[in-house]
């Protein structure tokens, strides 16, 4: 069974699918890779200073947590504003938001809940972030140039 999503995409399918006798190959019709250091830094120090960052799949999380945030804690945006954005909230961090359940494992995963998950699409989690934040709190989009509009549409 060859499947072309992305290998967290669809959580227990594989298993699934190995359970009925299926032998399971991946081939992700769409990868991510991160961006050159200086455009990687260059976009992620817009985010300094957000009340909220906003995660609308895995491949944020990990591109968030992967290369955003270390290149900016290495680069010349080092400051106290940029290790505010790795910590948690409840330590004076910026609040996480995540479309969905899988999102919010991906945060897990990498040591940190989300503050708010949202029901799966752009939609309902764009209406509860909106819900969630106090008047004249940042909300920052973690995600690449070639991301559907949908989300940062309905924030906006």
């Amino acid at each position: 069974m060859g499947l072309t999503h992305s290998r967290g995409a669809l959580p227990g399918l594989p298993a699934r699918l190995a359970a009925c006798g299926l032998a399971v190959e991946w081939q992700p019709l769409v990868t991510t890779e991160p961006r050159d250091e200086a455009a990687l830094v260059g976009e992620a120090s817009r985010l300094i200073g957000c009340d909220w960052l906003v995660f609308p799949g895995r491949s944020a999380v990990d591109a968030w947590y992967g290369h955003a945030l270390p290149a900016l804690r290495a680069g010349p945006f080092a400051s106290e504003a940029v290790d505010r954005l790795g910590r948690p909230r409840a330590e004076g961090g910026a609040a996480l938001a995540v479309i969905g359940a899988g999102t919010a494992a991906a945060l897990r995963d990498r040591g940190r809940p989300a503050d708010l998950v949202g029901g799966g699409d752009a939609l309902s989690t764009a209406r509860a972030l909106v819900a969630a934040t106090r008047r004249g709190e940042r909300v920052g989009l973690v995600q690449g140039a070639l991301a559907r509009p949908t989300l940062r549409a309905e924030l906006e």
